[in-house]
């Protein structure tokens, strides 16, 4: 369970660095891979976010070694969550802070996992 303060904190943290998706893959007709998600070097940042969010996956991608003309490229440390349920219990943390494109992608989101629509404030 989030309190409010880490309820606005991670959603700030989604909408600067972060993704909400709903994507459908088109060989699966109706069916929508659903994803919010969090990208960033500091590692105590996404690792914070995996131990309040239950249910999501973290993982590493060394970009050090790949080529890129990005120089002094660094560890990047990234969480997603992708279950339904969590899904449903983030929307409803998110909803209050959310702003611009990726409030249109949870409202998606949200009728997407059967939802009801959120009230004009």
């Amino acid at each position: 369970t989030l309190t409010q303060i880490e309820a606005s904190f991670l959603a700030g943290l989604i909408l600067g660095d972060g993704h909400v998706s709903c994507s459908r893959p088109p060989s699966r007709k109706g069916w929508r891979q659903l994803t919010i998600g969090f990208t960033n070097t500091d590692k105590a940042l996404v690792n914070w976010i995996d131990s309040k969010v239950p249910r999501g996956y973290l993982y590493v991608e060394d970009l050090r070694h790949k080529p890129s003309p990005i120089p002094k490229k660094k560890i990047c440390y990234k969480w997603n969550c992708n279950c339904h349920s969590t899904l449903r219990q983030l929307v409803r943390y998110l909803r209050p802070y959310m702003i611009g494109e990726k409030q249109a992608k949870l409202e998606e989101m949200a009728e997407a996992l059967g939802m009801e629509a959120q009230r004009a404030s």
